[in-house]
């Protein structure tokens, strides 16, 4: 049955086809039928308002005009609610807003309208505003949108709004700098709650009188956690232009400087640097030991070294880290070639190789090793958006099948989902740390 067939009066009836009599007949009946589902999810919602498009509005207009008719109407869809009119458009409704409680609320409507009407069609789609977002935010069709609710339904509780220790912390981290695009790896929390740049930071013991070397420095991530007045100086190199010249652009001071270098040597001088960085580098490069060495000549004596780098001698060591290999495996398949890179870039196979390495090949001391893994704890689509926002990997697929990419992730973290709706994953990393001998 049809909703108009329900809820509107003959008196009604006769007034839309007075009124809105400037459309054709189906298109009549589409909008009001796509009103009358926006009127009973506003009034069953709480405290979420829906901007609708103006066309749902025009026919809100015509209802309203008609107020004991539309009194009675909001009456019998909720006894006792008369929902107030607000002509707002989405682009002023977000204003204020997080990206978190606009994508929350999106999905909110979104998984109503699934639950209570079915599948949204492609002429239903452009007076749902939130519909519109979502399709565009997450590169998906129509066909994408409903079997993504579908899922979704069939196991999150959508109204559920209580938020794992890594939603707070993303959400903090985003509110305090709202404009900054947020990398992958600042998006991932380590054991120790913060992220993987904090915790290089942290053990760096800065005083304001260091020199700091940041070795493959990509966009220069590191600079946001890194204040001028804890550092002397500071120098991130990488081989990648296009990355130095980003970094330039957003992090460039007095103190902050970046060079692109090529090769495996360093155009620097000897005992430079009090501590160098490594983030996320050592698995990439393509010897690992003429790295070490060239940022332990750099080092001056007493200097030390700060890698982040994954654990891969404890792969698949718990059914967390099981999820996220299973997630990277299958993403694999939409760039080609990245599974034989991987597979070739594992410079250390335990732990007690990378001492070695460190000590006898290269001439570090004191070398220490943390775990430090990676843990995420989120909904589906809030981690979802952690792979497709923040992912630098997510950028070099194709954009004719990211789509396809970004349906595998929606997928598979809803699979991979605890009852409570909660995905729960890990990588391991570690930290490793070693100071160059007197």
């Amino acid at each position: 049955m049809r909703l108009a067939e329900k809820f509107v009066s003959p008196l009604m009836r006769e007034v839309i086809e007075r009124d809105l009599g400037s459309w054709d007949g189906p298109t009549r009946d589409l909008l009001v039928e796509e009103f009358l589902k926006f009127l009973i999810i506003a009034c069953h919602s709480d405290g979420i308002f829906l901007p609708c498009s103006r066309e749902i509005d025009t026919v809100w207009h015509t209802f309203i005009i008609e107020t004991r008719e539309y009194r009675e109407l909001c009456n019998r869809i909720k006894p006792g609610r008369f929902l107030d009119h607000r002509g707002i458009e989405f682009k002023d409704y977000i204003v204020g807003k997080s990206k978190e409680e606009i994508v929350e609320e999106s999905l909110s409507v979104l998984a109503s309208y699934k639950k209570n009407f079915g599948d949204f069609s492609q002429s239903a789609v452009k007076h749902w505003a939130v519909a519109e977002y979502i399709v565009g935010e997450f590169k998906l069709d129509v066909a994408g949108l409903n079997s993504f609710l579908s899922e979704l339904l069939s196991k999150v509780d959508v109204n559920d709004r209580n938020k794992s220790s890594n939603s707070d912390y993303l959400k903090k981290v985003h509110a305090d700098s709202p404009e900054k695009k947020y990398a992958f790896f600042e998006q991932m929390i380590c054991r120790s709650e913060i992220n993987s740049y904090e915790s290089c930071v942290r053990l760096m013991n800065l005083t304001g009188s260091q020199s700091v070397l940041d070795f493959g420095c990509g966009d220069g991530i590191l600079c946001r956690y890194l204040p001028d007045s804890a550092i002397e100086s500071y120098l991130g190199v990488d081989i990648s232009k296009v990355s130095i010249l980003r970094a330039r652009k957003r992090f460039s001071c007095l103190k902050k400087a970046f060079l692109s270098v090529e090769g495996d040597g360093l155009p620097l001088g000897d005992n430079t640097f009090d501590v160098a960085c490594a983030h996320m580098v050592l698995a990439l490069v393509a010897d690992v030991e003429v790295s070490l060495r060239e940022i332990h000549r750099t080092l001056k004596p007493s200097g030390r070294l700060i890698a982040f780098t994954p654990a891969y001698w404890r792969k698949g060591v718990s059914e967390g880290s099981r999820r996220f290999e299973h997630l990277m495996d299958g993403f694999s398949k939409f760039i080609p070639g990245r599974a034989s890179i991987i597979a070739r870039s594992h410079p250390f196979l335990s732990r007690e190789e990378i001492v070695d390495t460190l000590i006898t090949s290269v001439g570090f001391s004191e070398v220490k090793t943390f775990e430090s893994d990676f843990i995420v704890e989120l909904r589906p689509l809030d981690a979802l958006s952690i792979f497709t926002e923040g992912f630098y990997e997510f950028d070099r697929i194709d954009d004719s099948i990211k789509p396809d990419a970004v349906s595998f992730f929606m997928k598979s973290l809803i699979e991979i989902a605890d009852e409570d709706g909660i995905v729960r994953f890990e990588r391991p990393m570690e930290i490793i740390t070693a100071q160059k001998k007197v």
